[in-house]
């Protein structure tokens, strides 16, 4: 009885003490606030854009879909805040590129992942995020509709 009497103010003490370690305490003042739980800021190496649909023309006629994902490969990580702040640019920036690149005959008939494609997307998408900072563009997923088909 004795030995319960001595242990139950040392278990209100540790009880209390965690209460406030864990609830009641301050965040720290120097700025951490902003970190994730392992003190460290969320960063991302790779920006995956939502699927892209790119009609194909030929003399006037959409004579193709195609759906594209895209990944930019960033050549350093950067916070998960700035990239998906800079998601819609990089898209429309992007599309306007492929439409640019398909428009042209020796373009499509190269491929849809050819060297030529990757390397202008690149130099695109560095127009977004600064020099320097993409590596790559990898086409991720290609698939072809024809107008009318489901």
């Amino acid at each position: 009885m004795k030995r319960l009497l001595f242990l139950i103010p040392i278990l209100v003490l540790l009880g209390g003490a965690a209460t406030w370690w864990f609830l009641l305490r301050a965040p720290p003042a120097d700025g951490a606030g902003a970190a994730d739980a392992g003190g460290l800021i969320a960063k991302s190496r790779f920006v995956r854009l939502d699927p892209i649909v790119l009609p194909i023309i030929r003399e006037g006629q959409v004579i193709l879909h195609v759906n594209l994902v895209l990944n930019v490969e960033l050549a350093r990580p950067l916070p998960v805040e700035d990239v998906d702040g800079q998601k819609l640019p990089l898209r429309d920036a992007m599309i306007s590129e492929l439409y640019a690149l398909y428009s042209l005959r020796h373009v499509q008939d190269s491929g849809y992942d050819s060297p030529v494609v990757r390397e202008r997307l690149a130099r695109r998408a560095e127009s977004i995020f600064g020099p320097g900072s993409v590596s790559d563009v990898l086409v991720e997923d290609v698939n072809e509709r024809k107008p009318g088909t489901g």
